[in-house]
């Protein structure tokens, strides 16, 4: 029976490494494959002079949707459509038949179901400069999410926040539904 028990435990100790091990190559292949992009480079006037600054700071795309669905960026008010760019400090609503899947750019995937609402706190992704962050924000609905690259770098980066909790993440996904507080 000792010997089941130091077997079991040696393969699982081992199976683990493996994982870790496959996590860092999936990492760095992912590097290898996806090189960080020059950020695009926009003429911008501050006090007079032209200078160059980033343009575009999106950190996710939309890939499905259906129904009612909306992006609040700004105080605007977005129509939703295939590959929509997601921007931090955006707010993404989906109605009573709505639901959204987005694709954040280290492949994270973050699906919304109907009557939801999730704002986009915080996004970094630059394995390189050790800048990695994904911050979400949830106040009514359900979310289902699957980890991508910055999960498996720097769990301790990414943050899933609601209304009476945030989850913090040591594993690859997790489904949430927060209804919203009837007034009493």
């Amino acid at each position: 029976m000792k010997w089941v028990i130091v077997l079991f435990a040696l393969i699982f100790f081992m199976g683990t490494t493996t994982m870790a091990a496959s996590d860092r190559e999936l990492a760095r292949r992912y590097m290898e494959e996806h090189p960080a992009p020059a950020p695009a480079q926009t003429p911008a006037t501050i006090v007079g002079k032209t200078a160059l600054v980033a343009s575009d700071g999106e950190i996710a795309r939309v890939k499905t949707f259906q129904g009612s669905v909306q992006v609040e960026r700004t105080g605007k008010t977005i129509p939703v459509n295939r590959d929509e760019k997601i921007y931090k400090g955006d707010t993404l609503k989906t109605g009573a038949d709505g639901s959204m899947g987005i694709t954040f750019r280290d492949n994270t995937l973050l699906s919304l179901g109907p009557d939801s609402t999730v704002i986009m706190d915080e996004f970094l992704f630059d394995p390189a400069q050790g800048k990695l962050s994904i911050v979400t924000r949830i106040i009514k609905g359900t979310a289902a999410y699957l980890s991508g690259i910055i999960a498996k770098l720097s769990p301790q980066s990414v943050r899933f926040e609601t209304p009476v909790a945030t989850v913090g993440f040591r594993g690859t996904r997790f489904l949430v539904k927060i209804e919203e507080e009837k007034s009493r």
